[in-house]
């Protein structure tokens, strides 16, 4: 048995394939819809930590359990 290693054959990239949004233009306009949407969650989101961070008083927490006899 050997004990030099053969150097693996290199598999390439695969083939590239198309997604429906690259040949559809409607189907783009919606891909663009969801990604400007889920920007705009992303900054709402942003927002509405810093005001909570900043103007939320500490002792305002809520907490409701479900469990036991609250």
């Amino acid at each position: 048995m050997s004990k030099e290693l053969e150097p693996l054959a290199d598999p390439g990239l695969p083939e590239h394939v198309h997604r429906k949004a690259d040949t559809d233009p409607i189907a783009a306009k919606r891909a663009e819809r969801q990604v400007a949407v889920l920007f705009s969650l992303s900054g709402a989101g942003t927002l509405l930590f810093i005001y909570s961070f900043f103007f939320y008083k500490r002792g305002n927490i809520y907490f409701r359990s479900n469990y036991g006899n609250n």
